[in-house]
Formats: structure tokens, C-alpha cells, sequence
């Protein structure tokens, strides 16, 4: 079985399939390039191509994440775990936000 693509490289393949249908008048063409360049079967090549066919513009590449291993007092963990729990984001997500605002404030 094989394995999941990732968010980049999904964004990436749609991104190609919206080049592709500006090149080919035919969907089909789309598609077979990208089953070639990707090694994807025909309905994943599709769904590629008939998400770029919807978007009619390629998107935004998500930036890649790095683990970082931090240690932090018990009161802040619980605090965010409870934002976590609250919906309001994934604990990455929630330490990103206020790292980037912790940086912009200092200038970086």
C-alpha cells in the first residue's frame, strides 16, 4: 500500500495540474503527465486535475514544520492543552501563534 501524500505535495500537485490544464486542452493529457512525473494511479491524477480545474489558480506552498523539543512549566502546558481541548488549535499551532508574536514584538 502505498503512502499518503503530504500536505506540500499535495499542494505542489495540484499546483502542476493547474499548468498542466493551461498547456492541454484535455483534461486527459493533464493527466496522464502527471500519473507519468508522480507514479499515481488514474483517479488520484484525476482528483489532482479536477481540484485545479475548480481552484483555476495554483496555491500557496506551505511552509515545512521542524520538530523542536521544548521543556515548559506544568502551568503553561495545561493552559494550552486546555486551549487545545477548546478547539482554538493543535498545541503546534498554538505555540507558533504566540512564538510569532513573541517575534515580531522583538523585531524579527
Amino acid at each position: 500500500m502505498r503512502r499518503r501524500s503530504t500536505k506540500i505535495e499535495h499542494v505542489k500537485r495540484i499546483n502542476r495540474a493547474v499548468k498542466l490544464l493551461k498547456r492541454f486542452r484535455l483534461a486527459q493529457d493533464a493527466i496522464g503527465v502527471l500519473r507519468k512525473e508522480h507514479g499515481i494511479s488514474r483517479p488520484q491524477a484525476y482528483r489532482y486535475v479536477r481540484e485545479a480545474g475548480k481552484l483555476g489558480k495554483p496555491l500557496r506552498v506551505p511552509e515545512e514544520n521542524e520538530t523542536v523539543v521544548v521543556k515548559l512549566p506544568m502551568t503553561i502546558c495545561k493552559k494550552v492543552r486546555r486551549l487545545m481541548r477548546s478547539g482554538k488549535g493543535s498545541i503546534s499551532g498554538i505555540v507558533a501563534d504566540s512564538l510569532k508574536v513573541y517575534l515580531k514584538r522583538h523585531g524579527l
